[in-house]
C-alpha cells in the first residue's frame, strides 16, 4: 500500500462526566464553536445546542478536544499538522524569520534558532540543546522552511529544512577534507542540568527529567549517502566535553564516492506531536522519520512509489532498479492520549482527578484513491525517530484488518487504544 501518511486520523470518544443543560444562543455559535476557558460549559453548550464544542486550551496542531452532545469527549489526532492551534491562533504555517540578531522558525510552535549577525560558534539550538561549530560560522541564506551555510569549512556545506517539530540537516562533503572537518567539528552542550544527553545506535537523544514529556528530542540515526547512492550508518560518539565524533568504517570510506551527503532529522518529541514514518528492507538501517531521507523527494517517492509512505511488498528503484526481488516496508504511527486527567471545571483551584473509559476509536490512512489497499495494523512496541528496519520493534497484539472506504483505508482500533490507555496516568501513546 502506498499512502499519504500525513493524512492519517485517529479518533477515539471517550467517557465524562455528566452535564447540564444550558440556554444559550445556538445559531450565534458559528462554524467553529469553541469553549475558551471552562470544560463544564463547554458540555453544556454541546448539549443544548446538539453540536461538538472544541475546547479551546486542547487545540494544537496535531490535536483537539472536543465536548460532545453525549457529554464524551472526542479526540481526533492527525499525522499532519492541520488543525487549529491555541497557541499559534490558526493551523501551523512554518516559516524563517530575522529576529533581531537571529533566525527563528516562525509559525511552528517549535523552537528552532540560528544565527544570522554577529555570528561566532553558535551553529543551532533547540529548546533544550545548544549546537556549536568549531570554527567560524558564516551567514547563512533563507529562504521559507529552508537555511544554508556555504563553506561551513573548504568543501563543507549545511543546510536544514524545518516542518513543524523537526528539522532535517543534510552536511554535503565535497572530499575527505571536508569529511575529516565534519568528523569531529559539531560540539552539542545541554541547556539544563535535568537534561541528559545520549548517543545510541547511531542518533542522538535528549531527556529532560523533569518534564519528560514535554522536553523530549531525538535524532534519527546520522547516515551518510555518496554520490554513487550507497548508504552507510554513521557511528556517533561524544565526550565529556561535547564533542561529537562521526565515523564511517575504513572500507566504506575509503571505497566511497565524493561527495558524501550527511543526514539526520532533529526532532521534538511530547505530548502535541504525532509521529509518523517509515521503514525498509531495501536500507534495513535508514529511518524514515515523516517519510524523508535526505533526498529531494520524500524517499519511497524517489524510490518509484506515489505516496509518502509504503507498507507491505514494493519494488525499491533506489536499492534495486531492477526489482530483483521486491523489498518490504512498514508504516508507523504514534497518537498519543488526551493527557486531561486532572481537571479544575470552575478554576477554585481543586483539581478533580478522573479517568476516561475509551469507547470506541478509529483509524483511517489516504491509501492511493482508487488503487487502495488496506493491509493489516497492529499495535507494536514503541516508535520512535530512531527506528529502522533493523532494529524495528515487534508487534504486541493481534492484526487488525480494515477496509477502503472512499479511497481510504479505515480501521476499527477500539481494542488496541482501549489496552493502551489502560489506567492512563498522563499521556500514552
Amino acid at each position: 500500500m502506498a499512502a499519504a501518511a500525513a493524512t492519517a486520523i485517529g479518533a477515539a470518544m471517550l467517557a465524562a462526566p455528566g452535564t447540564a443543560t444550558a440556554q444559550d444562543d445556538c445559531a450565534a455559535l458559528g462554524d467553529d464553536p469553541y469553549e475558551r476557558s471552562q470544560e463544564y460549559r463547554a458540555f453544556e453548550v454541546a448539549a443544548e445546542c446538539g453540536v461538538e464544542i472544541r475546547l479551546y486550551h486542547s487545540s494544537q496542531s496535531h490535536s483537539t478536544l472536543y465536548a460532545t452532545p453525549e457529554g464524551q469527549y472526542h479526540l481526533v489526532r492527525t499525522a499532519a499538522p492541520s488543525q487549529t492551534s491555541t497557541a499559534l491562533e490558526g493551523i501551523a504555517d512554518p516559516s524563517i524569520v530575522e529576529y533581531g540578531t537571529q533566525l527563528h522558525v516562525d509559525g511552528s510552535g517549535y523552537y528552532f534558532t540560528l544565527p544570522y549577525r554577529d555570528i561566532d560558534r553558535f551553529l543551532f539550538e533547540t529548546r533544550t540543546s545548544y549546537v556549536e561549530w568549531d570554527g567560524p560560522v558564516p551567514k547563512p541564506s533563507y529562504s521559507g522552511t529552508t537555511a544554508v551555510f556555504d563553506e561551513l569549512s573548504a568543501g563543507l556545506d549545511l543546510s536544514f529544512d524545518f516542518a513543524v517539530g523537526s528539522a532535517e540537516l543534510v552536511f554535503t562533503a565535497a572530499d575527505a577534507a571536508a569529511w575529516d572537518a565534519l568528523s569531529t567539528g559539531l560540539v552539542i552542550d545541554e541547556y539544563y542540568g535535568d537534561v541528559e544527553l545520549v548517543v545510541e545506535d547511531g542518533a542522538i537523544r535528549l531527556d529532560n527529567g523533569a518534564y519528560p514529556e514535554d522536553m523530549a528530542e531525538q535524532t534519527t540515526p546520522f547516515t551518510v549517502r555518496d554520490a554513487a547512492g550507497a548508504v552507510t550508518p554513521v557511528d556517533l560518539a561524544i565526550d565529556a566535553d561535547g564533542v561529537l565524533t562521526m565515523s564511517l568504517p575504513e572500507d566504506a570510506l575509503a571505497d566511497a564516492a565524493y561527495p558524501l551527503a550527511l543526514t539526520t532529522q532533529w526532532a521534538y518529541r511530547d505530548h502535541a506531536t504525532t509521529e509518523w514514518g517509515a521503514v525498509t528492507s531495501a536500507e534495513p538501517d535508514l529511518a524514515l522519520y515523516q517519510g524523508d531521507a535526505g533526498l529531494d523527494t520524500p524517499y519511497f517517492q524517489a524510490a518509484g512509489e506515489t505516496g509518502d509512505i509504503v507498507a507491505g511488498p514494493y519494488c525499491d528503484a533506489l536499492a534495486d532498479p531492477g526489482c530483483a526481488a521486491p523489498a518490504q516496508a512498514d508504516a508507523y504511527w504514534n497518537f498519543q492520549g488526551p493527557g486531561e486527567q486532572y481537571v479544575d471545571p470552575d478554576f477554585s483551584g481543586s483539581l478533580y482527578t478522573f479517568a476516561y473509559p475509551v469507547e470506541s476509536a478509529s483509524f483511517s490512512v489516504d491509501a492511493a484513491g482508487s488503487d487502495c489497499t488496506a493491509p493489516d495494523l497492529s499495535a507494536t512496541g514503541e516508535y520512535t525517530p530512531a527506528v529502522a528496519y533493523a532494529n524495528r520493534p515487534a508487534a504486541t497484539g493481534d492484526p487488525m484488518s480494515g477496509s477502503c472506504d472512499g479511497g481510504r483505508a479505515v480501521y476499527d482500533v477500539t481494542g488496541a487504544v482501549r489496552d493502551s490507555w489502560d489506567g492512563l496516568d498522563s499521556f500514552a501513546p
